[in-house]
């Protein structure tokens, strides 16, 4: 049961609350206070109020009040109301999966609302697109769109124009994290996560904090905290039943299901799976009634009722079949092989071993290529077909450590990008100081400007104000100080943050190049692992990485190297590199993995320095350099 497919259904699903369900009871007397009502503003709110009530119990139904919002509103040409029934009509192609569609009636919405300059709508369609781009795997495009809402509920200019700003950003960041996550940056879509449920802490939306826990329910599942994962989604499945929102709850069913199922505790996972199953046939959602349908046969493999998994993976596969939904059909045919292997019918098991490992190098997704050729090779082998299984081996473990690889190039990425947050995050500090200063001489000048207009016979209150300009004087004094001391500071953490984030990748990349060495000694054919030894090998000397870091060393370390070349003129290049690291107070191994030498190569280099620099025994090399 494959993490990758569990997300392809977040992907779908999740985030998709974009209007606000009513509970059932509600939904009589909406429809009586509308056949009442005659054609005007109010008849369409009522309209849309009728939408959301039925938007995840019966789609069609809000389909139809949603049209008819469209109607009344152009009977009396209300611009808003077309907008917004127009954004509705996009809410519900989003839901089923009809991203193009979805697409096209976002914007013609868009278009009514900048006509109208109607920013909480903008927000809202944005959020609806930045949906479409990240289910369809545009990640960047999606993270922009959400950058974009996110500065526009920060602007000050829009405080009139923008209602609910804390659930305009919660929402934001709530999709960014499911996005961060699906990325593989784990750390970051926590942070992300956690900041829009700090934010639904203090409001009044149950349903917003309801996916809020969903997601973070994901989060602890990727990272193994299956109780954790439980836990959260059992809050969020309360919230969903109250207010009537099956296609949720449909969907928090199916991840309790998939916890219990790694827990290893079948019942449970089997009878969470089965309620959600009879709930999407209820709704009509057959791309998760698919994806639960598969879970329920994987755990039936488990248990060792081969017949009754087969069963239920078939059922899968003819409804991803129908949806067109790729990964999830590569998902059903492994299973579907690892049953018959099991019931020891393998060149079956080889047929639908062979449409997974196509289907999967078709689209790219290599931890279903590992499983298909993983098991294959476990066919080849029952079959006495030794070769072949010892092929499928081969590409199996080719397969695995290619994603190894990718894994350690996300942590290198994710390493990057908090790095980058903390570094803007410090220069806004940075910059609200300045803007204080900027303040502070905007008042002093005022002063300055009244006390000239003040004569002779008001002295006490001239004396006064001058008491209070050389006042000020001396505190814009002191916030230029603590300016200059915070870039200070801010440059010292960078350049080590830099120095650090220079080691630790040297250090990843010099294990990698290690394991591909071992790995190669024991294939003929050793090309790609040469390319791949030759391209860490070149990362590891590149110079750009030191011209950077030494350019923030200059920074903080003003003429250093020019008053050593003054006093030591025949120290070389790469021993001034050398001093440059022991200035910073670095560790013996941090150094080495920077300049790619092993520990010996260091207390070579300390002894050479020692010598050209005429240090006594007694001497602390460190000391000597450190307050130089």
């Amino acid at each position: 049961m494959t993490r990758f497919i569990l997300f392809q259904i977040n992907i779908l699903f999740l985030f998709l609350h974009q209007s606000v369900g009513q509970p059932i009871q509600n939904h009589d007397s909406l429809i009586a206070v509308n056949d009442t009502i005659i054609d005007s503003a109010e008849k369409v709110d009522n309209l849309a109020r009728l939408y959301n009530a039925y938007l995840y119990n019966d789609p069609e139904k809000a389909l139809k009040f949603a049209k008819d919002e469209i109607q009344v509103a152009q009977r009396i040409n209300y611009a808003e109301g077309i907008g917004i029934g127009l954004y509705h009509i996009g809410v519900y192609f989003n839901n089923i999966n009809k991203a193009d569609s979805a697409k096209h009636y976002y914007l013609l919405a868009k278009d009514q609302f900048k006509a109208i300059n109607q920013m909480n709508r903008i927000i809202a369609v944005n959020h609806g697109l930045a949906i479409i781009e990240y289910s369809q795997g545009n990640y960047d495009k999606a993270i922009e769109l959400l950058n974009s809402n996110i500065s526009i509920n920060l602007e000050k200019e829009y405080d009139s124009l923008i209602t609910e700003k804390r659930l305009n950003l919660a929402i934001a960041y709530d999709l960014m994290g499911q996005i961060q996550l699906f990325k593989g940056n784990h750390n970051i879509a926590l942070e992300e996560t956690m900041k829009a449920m700090n934010l639904l802490e203090s409001l009044d939306k149950p349903i917003r904090k309801a996916d809020a826990l969903n997601h973070l329910g994901s989060i602890e599942l990727y990272l193994n905290n299956y109780h954790e994962s439980i836990k959260y989604n059992k809050e969020a499945l309360v919230i969903y039943r109250e207010y009537n929102d099956k296609y949720y709850e449909a969907q928090v069913l199916n991840d309790i299901g998939n916890c219990y199922y790694y827990l290893q505790v079948y019942d449970s996972s089997r009878q969470y799976l089965e309620d959600a199953i009879l709930l999407t046939r209820e709704i009509g959602a057959n791309d998760i009634e698919g994806t639960a349908l598969n879970n329920l046969g994987k755990v039936y493999l488990k248990l060792g009722y081969y017949a009754k998994s087969i069963d239920y993976s078939d059922k899968a596969l003819i409804i991803h079949e129908k949806t067109g939904s790729q990964n999830k059909i590569v998902e059903s045919l492994c299973d579907l092989g690892q049953a018959y292997n099991e019931m020891g019918q393998y060149n079956t098991a080889i047929h639908y071993f062979d449409r997974a490992i196509e289907l999967a190098t078709r689209i790219g997704v290599k931890e279903n290529i590992r499983i298909g050729y993983f098991n294959r090779s476990k066919s080849y082998e029952k079959l006495a077909d030794f070769q072949r299984s010892l092929d499928d081996y081969k590409a199996y473990k080719k397969t695995e450590d290619s994603i190894f690889s990718e894994a350690k190039s996300r942590q290198i990425e994710e390493m990057r990008a908090i790095y980058e947050t903390d570094r803007k995050e410090q220069e806004i500090a940075m910059q609200k100081n300045e803007i204080q200063l900027l303040e502070e001489q905007d008042k002093v000048k005022t002063l300055q400007l009244t006390s000239q207009t003040i004569g002779i016979v008001v002295l006490i209150v001239v004396l006064g104000l001058v008491y209070y300009a050389m006042h000020q004087k001396v505190r814009r004094k002191q916030l230029q100080k603590e300016v200059v001391d915070q870039e200070l500071e801010f440059k010292r953490k960078e350049l080590t943050t830099h120095a650090l984030h220079l080691a630790n990748k040297n250090e990843i990349l010099e294990q990698l190049k290690m394991q591909i060495d071992d790995m190669k000694k024991g294939v003929n054919d050793s090309g790609a692992f040469r390319k791949i030894s030759n391209a860490i090998k070149f990362n590891l000397q590149d110079d750009k990485n030191w011209e950077n870091f030494s350019k923030y060393f200059e920074e903080v370390h003003k003429d250093f190297n020019v008053q050593i070349k003054k006093k030591y003129p025949e120290v070389t290049s790469n021993e001034l590199r050398f001093m440059a690291l022991l200035k910073m107070n670095l560790s013996s191994k941090e150094i080495a993995n920077i300049l790619n030498i092993s520990s010996d190569g260091i207390k070579k280099a300390r002894y050479r320095l020692r010598k050209k620099l005429n240090i006594n025994s007694d001497e602390s090399l460190n000391d000597l350099i450190i307050t130089f």
